[in-house]
């Protein structure tokens, strides 16, 4: 899990899981037993511009510097 501040700065949350739905990245904060805790962490311009930001926060995730994430800005 790893910490994250959502675009908007509204939200700083421990995120489990990351999803793209389009233009759209989820957070994924916890699972229930019938249901799942999901915030929207950020809204970029197209899709592919969704998946390249996801792409940065896998190397973020990997180098273990950052404690946390700040979602950027769409361009």
């Amino acid at each position: 899990m790893v910490w994250v501040r959502s675009q908007d700065k509204r939200s700083l949350m421990n995120v489990q899981e990351f999803r793209v739905e389009g233009k759209r990245i989820l957070g994924i904060a916890g699972y229930g037993s019938i249901s799942e805790w999901v915030i929207v962490l950020g809204i970029y311009k197209t899709p592919k511009q969704s998946r390249e930001v996801l792409d940065v926060i896998q190397i973020k995730i990997a180098d273990k510097k950052q404690k946390i994430i700040n979602m950027p800005e769409y361009k």
